[in-house]
């Protein structure tokens, strides 16, 4: 596997160094007032998707603007979002290269300790546009990223939302599965595996649900990354994103910037 895109960092494939501990940590609250459950839009459902699990947070500390930063800088961030879990990481291609919209990314991950690996080839995710939001409700920034089989048909839409509110803001990620795939991805039958394990750990109490594992650590880390970065002059090292959205005409959504690839003039 190349080095390409990952911040230098070494890779570890996910079938080797599953038995790490996780960082001991205690769950997010939640937003007060709680976040109403996002619902599937009509032309998903339509579509034969359906809403899978969800979770929302309270992030103290943490701004919107840091969460923008965080989706389009993710080689310096991702091995500190999931200690232990999180094994590799890699640009396909780069949001400096590509623009946000057109970057992919590969990853591959344990979720817990001991837990078989999941996609011990790397996962590969691509974001989307909000033509693919699949929800009713929104909040005020949204990144979108879609797995597709061999195929190229979109077996699973999961979506981050996010925006600020006194003291830090309020996080819900939730995800859309394609019912009328033609043929699952070829990791799926290692994430089932990975889920009942994951499941038997969450009822012992040994390790918090993935998402909520990963939420937890944003407020440790992202701040003081952010302003270790945020002073960095070049834009292709250290890449700006807006991921605000607006409504449109028939509440589509559009992003407020174009977020596209980093031109560097001579």
């Amino acid at each position: 596997m190349s080095n390409r895109g990952n911040g230098g960092q070494t890779y570890l494939p996910t079938n080797k160094n599953i038995q790490i501990p996780l960082l001991q940590c205690e769950p997010l609250k939640q937003p007060n007032p709680p976040i109403a459950e996002p619902q599937l839009n009509e032309h998903f459902e339509n579509q034969g998707y359906v809403a899978a699990e969800w979770s929302q947070h309270f992030l103290p500390g943490v701004s919107a603007e840091m969460l923008d930063w965080f989706w389009a800088n993710l080689e310096k961030c991702y091995y500190l979002w999931a200690p232990g879990c999180h094994k590799s990481f890699e640009w396909l291609k780069s949001p400096s290269e590509y623009g946000f919209l057109h970057s992919v990314h590969k990853v591959s991950e344990s979720m817990g300790p001991g837990v078989a690996p999941m996609g011990a080839d790397g996962i590969i995710l691509h974001r989307m546009g909000l033509e693919y939001f699949p929800f009713q409700e929104h909040l005020e920034h949204v990144i979108i990223e879609a797995i597709l089989n061999d195929k190229g048909e979109i077996f699973n839409l999961g979506v981050h939302m996010w925006e600020n509110v006194p003291g830090g803001c309020i996080h819900v990620t939730r995800g859309a599965t394609n019912t009328r795939i033609s043929e699952p991805p070829k990791f799926v039958i290692d994430f089932s595996k990975a889920e009942k394990q994951m499941g038997d750990l969450e009822k012992e109490k040994q390790v918090l649900p993935h998402p909520d594992y990963e939420a937890a650590q944003w407020p440790r880390f992202l701040p003081k990354l952010y302003e270790i970065w945020k002073d960095h002059p070049d834009p292709s090292q250290n890449v700006q994103c807006n991921l605000q959205v607006y409504e449109r005409t028939g509440r589509l959504l559009a992003y407020c910037a174009e977020n596209g690839p980093v031109i560097i003039h001579s």
